[in-house]
């Protein structure tokens, strides 16, 4: 697993507790958008526009990489004719197809696959791509954007019909999906993605320790052949912390904290006073001045009794993160 994510199908990324969570998990996260498009992209002043402009989000044109690749073409042409049936093709009507701008395929794949009834002209800007072919396409070409370069990057969907139907979810994701769920707090409310940015350029440090530990914990899990065992096993990893979240949220309570979102739970935290003192370093006196039991992952902060005990938990970056995306 590489520490880089390219985000697909769609050229403009969710605004959504998922995708924040990716941006706080992952160093970089890129969407596939045709060089033609970023202007239009651009001109809406919306949070697609903000995550740009602040490098939380880049954009990579895919013409740059795959029009001159005949042996993408070749490769992704042979999966889909592989996987290919009658019934793909008796199936492609509009509610079961994908659209595909004509700015992310290749003239000749899409003569070809057109040849095949897996693709129609749909208007100026897209294709209409039968549902399985544009799921195995896209997935390809992420795949592709990720490895054709020196930055890797690993393709990422929130989209399960974009799942490539042939790999189907790979374990991990869904393992990872539930750990970041439970461990990543994210605000309920809109906070400027400039605090993101500035919070990761921060804690980098304190985030590589904790991808780290989240994706050693996966890579062994998902070894485990039994399902029910390996999502047991999952929880368990989970409900390490979990005996914790009493104590907090009763401490945040008698502070009269607002509620910030955090997987399916509902925490309290103390609002943006925490960040003063987290900008300007002093990370120590800032915790312990929040009264907040503080989640470790081996062992807890009790900073609820304002006392403070040194810790480098990979878990701090949970932790910090807690109290800094706070209303």
């Amino acid at each position: 697993m590489s520490n880089n994510v390219i985000y697909y199908p769609y050229m403009r990324v969710p605004d959504d507790d998922w995708f924040k969570r990716v941006l706080l998990y992952w160093d970089s996260v890129e969407t596939i958008v045709p060089n033609e498009m970023v202007d239009k992209i651009n001109s809406k002043l919306d949070s697609m526009k903000e995550m740009v402009d602040c490098e939380l989000v880049r954009i990579i044109d895919p013409l740059n990489y795959i029009s001159s690749s005949s042996d993408f073409d070749n490769a992704v042409y042979k999966r889909i004719i592989e996987n290919n049936s009658d019934h793909m093709k008796k199936n492609f009507t509009y509610s079961n197809s994908r659209y595909i701008h004509i700015l992310k395929m290749n003239h000749h794949l899409v003569s070809e696959l057109k040849k095949e009834g897996l693709v129609k002209d749909h208007n100026d800007e897209f294709y209409r791509v039968e549902a399985q072919t544009a799921a195995i396409y896209m997935h390809s070409l992420a795949s592709y954007l990720g490895s054709c370069r020196d930055q890797k990057s690993d393709p990422i969907t929130n989209k399960d019909r974009y799942f490539d139907p042939i790999l189907k979810m790979d374990e991990r994701i869904q393992l990872r999906e539930r750990v970041l769920e439970a461990l990543i707090p994210v605000p309920a409310d809109n906070i400027s993605f400039k605090i993101f940015k500035a919070f990761k350029d921060k804690h980098y440090d304190l985030l590589m320790k904790l991808r780290f530990d989240i994706e050693e914990h996966i890579g062994l899990y998902s070894t485990v052949d039994d399902l029910t065992k390996r999502n047991q096993l999952n929880e368990q990893y989970i409900e390490k912390y979990q005996y914790t979240v009493n104590s907090i949220i009763v401490s945040m309570k008698k502070s009269g904290w607002k509620n910030i979102s955090i997987g399916v739970l509902k925490f309290a935290t103390q609002g943006l006073g925490f960040l003063s003192g987290l900008l300007s370093g002093n990370i120590v006196s800032s915790i312990v001045g929040s009264g907040q039991m503080i989640l470790a992952l081996d062992e807890i902060i009790p900073a609820v009794t304002n006392r403070y005990q040194k810790n480098d938990s990979p878990l701090m970056y949970s932790a910090i993160l807690r109290e800094q995306f706070s209303r």
